[in-house]
């Protein structure tokens, strides 16, 4: 009886930790030595995502509406998405936000670099 007590009690445990887990946590972007204030600085309108990309990498996050009546902002300019850099797990606020329409660079904004 008190074997299958404690297996009983082990498996909540179990299972209470990996639902917390879960419901908690959220990817952590791959350091990043691009996301830099230099290259955000080399990012203009008009540049294409190709071109952003030879800059700063592959996004850590792509932002885009949920429904055709949402819209998305950036700077007070309407985007069709929102991709986000980040300079890495230690410093996950520090990033860069590039707001594209029509596969072209609109507005961007940079936080803690």
């Amino acid at each position: 009886m008190r074997i299958r007590l404690l297996n009983v009690v082990t498996l909540c445990a179990v299972s209470v930790t990996a639902v917390l887990a879960g419901c908690s946590s959220r990817a952590l972007p791959d350091p990043n030595p691009k996301v830099t204030k230099a290259n955000f600085d080399r990012i203009e309108n008009g540049m294409t995502k190709a071109e952003v990309d030879t800059i700063l990498g592959e996004p850590w996050k792509i932002e885009t509406p949920d429904s055709p009546e949402e819209t998305l902002t950036l700077k007070d300019v309407q985007v069709s998405a929102i991709y986000e850099w980040s300079v890495g797990p230690e410093a996950a606020e520090s990033k860069v936000e590039i707001g594209f329409n029509e596969g072209k660079v609109v507005a961007k904004e940079q936080n803690g670099l």
